[in-house]
């Protein structure tokens, strides 16, 4: 419930460095979720800017991101490990539209 009154903040690691990580669609969200409660769903507007798409599991930053041109990170599935993933690495790129507890 707070998140929805506030903003995301960025996690501290991940396979592609800290940050907020999103997936393309409800199915794969809930998926995720179940493996990591609490359970809820958000949906978001997500502005990825250009993406970085990534061959293999690298540690960003949102400053090494930037200062090469990129606003995210995009890994397909074979790389994230089964579903494609989103990175961004600051909670500005993230408008939060709805919380759904599962």
């Amino acid at each position: 419930k707070d998140i929805g009154r506030t903003h995301f903040l960025r996690g501290t690691v991940g396979k592609f460095g800290g940050g907020i990580y999103f997936c393309d669609s409800p199915a794969d969200a809930q998926a995720k979720a179940l493996a990591n409660p609490p359970h809820a769903l958000i949906t978001c507007d997500v502005r990825l800017g250009k993406m970085l798409r990534v061959t293999q599991r690298s540690a960003h930053t949102y400053g090494t991101l930037a200062k090469a041109g990129y606003g995210s990170v995009y890994a397909n599935a074979t790389v994230a490990g089964g579903k494609p993933e989103y990175v961004v690495y600051n909670y500005s790129q993230v408008n939060i539209v709805k919380v759904d507890n599962l």
